[in-house]
């Protein structure tokens, strides 16, 4: 509570703080190898260069409408930890992105 004085009179004042939740942090994406295992996105970039810059599904899906093709992104969540799928037909691309929990050490 606040305490104002306003005109020689004291008011009180409840003062309420709408808290929004934290924002989380965003994941940081890997793609996932055919046979297992993951690759990260610096890794990829240096092999193809329709990566670089990207550090998320959004991003490539943004990279791809850029060159002009169609792009189509599936996001799948299963507990509580999301994959997101993106393909490129015209590109010949097809990735699975992940958040680093699900790739091995």
């Amino acid at each position: 509570m606040m305490f104002l004085s306003v005109g020689g009179r004291a008011m009180t004042s409840a003062v309420i703080m709408a808290v929004a939740p934290l924002a989380q942090a965003a994941p940081e994406w890997f793609l996932m190898g055919r046979h297992g295992g993951c690759v990260t996105l610096a890794e990829a970039a240096n092999h193809e260069a329709v990566f670089e810059g990207v550090s998320s599904p959004e991003d490539l899906a943004d990279e791809v409408r850029r060159r002009g093709a169609a792009v189509e992104v599936k996001e799948s969540r299963a507990d509580g930890v999301t994959v997101v799928q993106v393909t490129a037909p015209a590109l010949g691309l097809a990735v699975m992105f992940v958040p680093g929990s699900l790739c091995s050490p």
